[in-house]
C-alpha cells in the first residue's frame, strides 16, 4: 500500500510506483493498494503498473465527504474504495439525522454511517479504542438501511475534509 503520492512531487511516481511494480513482480504481495491518489495519480499509476491491478485506493470518506470526483472515477476503474476516517473522528455521533435513523433501526448513529458506507458498497476500516466500540463497528454489518435512508444520508455531504495537511496532494474538487 502506498500511503500518499510523494509529497510535492519531490520523488518522480514513475520511481515509487516501479518499486511496488518490481515487489509485485517478485512475487513479495499479492496485492498492490493505493491511499490518497487523486484521479491524475491514479491514472498514472494505472498506466505505470500495466496489468498488475489495484487492489483499493485508501481515502477519506464519510457521511460528511462523499469525495465524489476520485469516488466516481474509481468506480469507473473497477477500483473499489477503502474509507478512513469514516465516521469523521467522531461527528456522526451528534448528527440528529444518523441518530434518528439508528432509533429507527435499532442502531446507533455510528454503526448507521458504517452502514451507509458499506450500503455504498465501500471497505470500511473505522479506529476504536476499546473492545465495545470494535463490536459496535462490527454490528453496523448488521442494519438494514431503507432506499429513503440512504437518500437522507446523501443529504449529509458537506464537503468537511479532515485531512488537509501539508502533505496531501492537491484534491480533487467537487
Amino acid at each position: 500500500m502506498l500511503h500518499y503520492p510523494s509529497i510535492k512531487d519531490e520523488f518522480p511516481i514513475e520511481d515509487y510506483v516501479g518499486q511496488l511494480a518490481d515487489v509485485y513482480d517478485a512475487g513479495l504481495c499479492r496485492n498492490i493498494g493505493v491511499s490518497n491518489f487523486t484521479k491524475s495519480y491514479l491514472d498514472k499509476a494505472i498506466e505505470l503498473l500495466g496489468d498488475r491491478p489495484i487492489l483499493t485506493n485508501q481515502v477519506e470518506l464519510h457521511v460528511f465527504l462523499h469525495n465524489r470526483p476520485i469516488v466516481d472515477h474509481c468506480a469507473a476503474k473497477g477500483i473499489p474504495m477503502t474509507a478512513y476516517s469514516p465516521l469523521a473522528r467522531g461527528a456522526v455521533v451528534d448528527d440528529p439525522t444518523l441518530r434518528t435513523i439508528g432509533q429507527s433501526v435499532g442502531g446507533t448513529a455510528s454503526q448507521v454511517a458504517l452502514a451507509w458506507l458499506l450500503a455504498k458498497g465501500h471497505v470500511i476500516i473505522p479506529s476504536a479504542g476499546s473492545p465495545s466500540r470494535i463490536a459496535e463497528n462490527l454490528a453496523a454489518r448488521d442494519i438494514s438501511l431503507t432506499p429513503e435512508h440512504v437518500a437522507e444520508i446523501d443529504g449529509l455531504n458537506t464537503n468537511m475534509r479532515l485531512v488537509n495537511g501539508p502533505w496531501c496532494p492537491p484534491w480533487d474538487e467537487e
